[in-house]
């Protein structure tokens, strides 16, 4: 007979990584891995990631592909950190359907909000705007979801309590400290989230 359960969970050493979430970590892996092991430095961009370009040349792919592309090994880890802990825990509250329906929702309009401020940004001569990519502005939409629908008043952070309006901003600061995310396209799906 098998266990199962509550009590099987405590034995097992490995934390339980929800489905939707998994999958999003193995995409990212066979994506971006090919790239950033096989391939010599300098690499060229990535052909998924999104830039003001995809839309001009029909690549309304990269609308969703740009979640999975990273271009260092460190991002990528970052990235499957923030996948694991961010879009599991969202999984775990919502279900694996919502899931896998509001990270598509929280992709595209993140990223046509993003494609929208770097047009803004390149009309007005402000400076060029980083790629998106990766998974931190639909990890930043679900923070902000969740912080919105939270009944908690306060939450840990770095060791401090915090009031919990206060959590995605602290992390989007801290979100500076990633190689190569685009602050932009974390401050897109952070407005998505909190909307």
């Amino acid at each position: 007979m098998a266990a199962s359960g509550p009590s099987c969970r405590s034995w097992c050493l490995c934390p339980e990584v929800p489905s939707a979430t998994f999958l999003t970590a193995l995409l990212s892996l066979l994506v971006s891995g090919p790239r950033l092991f096989l391939l010599q430095p300098p690499l060229a961009p990535s052909g998924l990631s999104l830039r003001s370009e995809a839309l001009r040349n029909w690549q309304v792919y990269r609308l969703v592909t740009y979640i999975f592309v990273y271009e260092n090994p460190v991002s990528l880890l970052c990235g499957a950190v923030i996948i694991w802990r961010f879009a599991g825990n969202f999984e775990r509250s919502v279900g694996t359907v919502r899931h896998c329906f509001f990270t598509l929702v929280f992709t595209v309009i993140s990223a046509i909000i993003y494609l929208s401020f770097e047009a803004v940004s390149s009309l007005t001569k402000l400076g060029e705007v980083e790629d998106a990519r990766g998974f931190t502005p639909v990890a930043f939409a679900m923070l902000g979801v969740s912080s919105v629908r939270t009944r908690m008043r306060r939450a840990l952070v770095f060791g401090v309590v915090v009031p919990s309006v206060l959590v995605p901003w602290l992390l989007l600061g801290a979100s500076w400290l990633i190689p190569q995310t685009s602050f932009i396209s974390n401050v897109c799906g952070l407005m998505i989230g909190l909307t």
